[in-house]
């Protein structure tokens, strides 16, 4: 299978998110400018979700420059309620970006997505026949929703899940490397945790305190590999067998240059399993 494909997330695009936390997300002409040099890197899809603020409009007043990309985005339980509440939120997201459709939909919660996936399955099925979406996924946190959604849904086509050098949960999970293999794309999330991974140390906020013991065992293993905290981490993303995609969020044009040139660098065939950290540390939802 060929390399992962780099997805530019959206996330800090119009909201607070991550180390930033920027009000209103990240300025108009740092998301140009990274839109950009993405395109004229050869990357050709953007992730973003109704729920980050303005992040559509923001995408849509990039002009033409949003339209050389592949839009996947996600809806919350409260848009799915009815057909009718998802279609008015669609259009909306097609109009402001102006694009003529999306190309994969994602519930936004997967729990909701199981539990009433029949409702889910029709409303996505209506959305394809009318071309509003092209295809339709759900986003996961754990192996048991990744197993439970395909259960209820064969055709689903896109699944996106977290994963990172510090969660290791499903790296070598052999269920997913089967589904890999049945033409659903992963798309990889949280490489960076919020770019916690990409931060000194001694710069975590306070609330961090009780992390950091982890945080600084993956510094010192990619120190004594050689290698930069940002090369580890995308070492690791890129070698993670079942995945189609990973999804980047970076602040301006300079962050995705680094992210390019350090995926150009040489790739060693090294172990990272020693750095795999307890789940209440990788998982933001436990985050206190």
């Amino acid at each position: 299978m060929k390399p992962p494909e780099i997805v530019i997330g959206t996330a800090n695009f119009g909201q607070r998110y991550g180390l930033s936390r920027r009000a209103g997300g990240i300025s108009q002409r740092d998301i140009h400018e990274i839109l950009e040099l993405a395109t004229s890197s050869g990357i050709t899809w953007i992730d973003s979700a109704i729920s980050y603020g303005d992040a559509h409009a923001k995408l849509g007043l990039t002009g033409s420059l949003v339209k050389k990309f592949r839009l996947i985005t996600k809806a919350s339980p409260d848009h799915f309620i009815s057909y009718r509440k998802i279609k008015i939120e669609i259009i909306k997201v097609l109009s402001v970006t102006g694009l003529e459709r999306i190309d994969y939909l994602l519930a936004h919660d997967a729990s909701d997505f199981i539990l009433n996936h029949s409702r889910y399955i029709e409303i996505f099925g209506n959305l394809m026949d009318e071309e509003l979406i092209m295809g339709y996924g759900v986003s996961c946190y754990s192996k048991t929703e990744i197993l439970d959604s395909f259960s209820l849904s064969p055709e689903i086509g896109y699944l996106q899940v977290p994963e990172n050098v510090m969660d290791q949960r499903l790296v070598n999970d052999p269920s997913l490397q089967f589904l890999r293999e049945k033409g659903i794309l992963f798309g990889v999330r949280s490489i960076f945790l919020q770019g916690m991974l990409l931060q000194p140390v001694e710069l975590l906020p306070r609330s961090f305190d009780r992390y950091k013991e982890y945080f600084e065992a993956a510094k010192r293993e990619f120190e004594l590999l050689g290698m930069t905290q940002l090369q580890g981490n995308l070492l690791y993303a890129e070698k993670i067998p079942w995945a189609s995609q990973f999804v980047l969020g970076v602040e301006n044009a300079q962050n995705l240059s680094q992210i390019l040139v350090a995926l150009n660098t040489s790739k060693p065939d090294l172990s990272f399993a020693k750095l795999k950290a307890p789940s209440w540390v990788v998982d933001p939802r436990m985050w206190k």
